[in-house]
C-alpha cells in the first residue's frame, strides 16, 4: 500500500523536526523542506536535521520566496499533505522585528502553495499559527476570540491565517490553522530557559532565577505533534478551521521547574 506523502517547511526548527519525526513514526513518507544545503546548517539545526534523516525523513531544497521553486517541488513530489511551518521569527518579540520580511516568508508564498496543492489534488494543508495572534489578556484564549495582536510577529501570523482562510475558500483545499502555545521537550534550543536549566540541574550546578510566578500554557512536544496528526485526520470535514494546540491549563514556571527537578531526582534548592 502506497504511503501518503507529507511535506513540512521549517523542518530545522524545534517544532518542525519533532513533527517530521512523529509523522514518520506514523508511517508517512515525510519530505523536509530546507532553504539551503544540508551542510550549511549549524547547531542545533544541523543536529535536528541529522536526527530526522536517521528516522527516514528525506530532504528537498526549496526557497519559499521563489514561486518557481515552489512549483518545481510540487511537480517533482506531488505531496498529499503540506505543513507550512516555516516562518520569519528573527527578533519575534522585539520592536526590531522585520514585518516586511515576515510577509515575504509567512504570507506571500501562500497563493502559489494553494495553486499547486489544488493542481495535485492534495488532501489538505496545516499552517502553523501562534497564540500571539490573540494579543494579551488575563484569561485563556478560545479559537473564536477576536484577534488583536500586540506584537508585529503576531500580526504577521494573523495575516497568514486570514490569507489562508480566503485561499481555502477560493481553491477548496481543506485548511487547518494550528495556533501553538508554549511547547517544551527534546531538540529545543539549548540557549532557551528550560533546556539551560535542565543542563545546569543535571550537573548539580546552582543558579539564580526570579520568583518565576509568571503563568504560561505549556504543552509537551509529543502532545503537540499528536495534535497535528489529529488535524490530518480532521481533513475529512473539508473547509477551514482553527485549533489552539495547547494544554488548556496555565501553570507557573516555578511549578514546572520543580516538576522537572523532581523527575530528574535532583534537589530543588539548586
Amino acid at each position: 500500500m502506497k504511503k501518503d506523502t507529507l511535506a513540512i517547511s521549517g523542518i530545522s526548527s524545534f517544532v518542525g523536526a519533532n513533527l517530521a519525526i512523529e509523522f514518520s513514526n506514523k508511517g508517512f513518507n515525510v519530505i523536509g523542506l530546507i532553504s539551503r544545503s544540508f551542510e550549511e546548517y549549524e547547531y542545533p539545526r544541523n543536529l535536528r536535521l541529522e536526527i530526522c534523516r536517521n528516522r527516514g525523513v528525506s530532504f528537498y531544497q526549496l526557497d519559499l520566496k521563489e514561486n518557481y521553486s515552489i512549483k518545481k517541488f510540487f511537480q517533482d513530489k506531488h505531496p498529499d499533505y503540506f505543513i507550512h511551518h516555516a516562518a520569519w521569527t528573527n527578533n519575534a518579540n522585539s520592536p526590531q522585528f522585520d514585518l516586511n520580511e515576515a510577509i515575504k516568508v509567512n504570507v506571500k508564498p501562500l497563493r502559489t502553495l494553494y495553486e499547486e496543492l489544488k493542481k495535485c489534488s492534495a488532501k489538505g494543508i496545516i499552517i502553523t499559527g501562534t497564540n500571539q495572534e490573540y494579543g494579551d489578556k488575563e484569561t485563556g484564549f478560545k479559537e473564536d476570540d477576536i484577534c488583536i495582536p500586540t506584537t508585529q510577529y503576531g500580526l504577521s501570523k494573523l495575516c497568514m491565517s486570514i490569507t489562508a482562510s480566503q485561499l481555502c475558500n477560493e481553491f477548496k483545499v481543506p485548511t487547518r490553522i494550528a495556533r501553538l502555545f508554549n511547547p517544551i521537550g527534546a531538540l529545543d534550543n539549548p540557549n532557551k530557559l528550560l533546556p539551560y536549566i535542565i543542563h545546569k540541574v543535571n550537573k548539580d550546578n546552582k543558579f539564580d532565577l526570579s520568583n518565576c510566578i509568571q503563568q504560561r500554557d505549556f504543552i509537551y512536544i509529543k502532545d503537540l505533534a499528536e495534535g497535528y496528526i489529529k488535524l490530518v485526520d480532521d481533513f475529512k470535514r473539508k473547509d477551514f478551521d482553527i485549533f489552539n494546540i495547547c494544554s488548556g491549563e496555565a501553570i507557573t514556571l516555578k511549578y514546572l521547574l520543580f516538576q522537572i527537578v523532581k523527575y530528574m531526582g535532583k534537589n530543588k534548592n539548586l
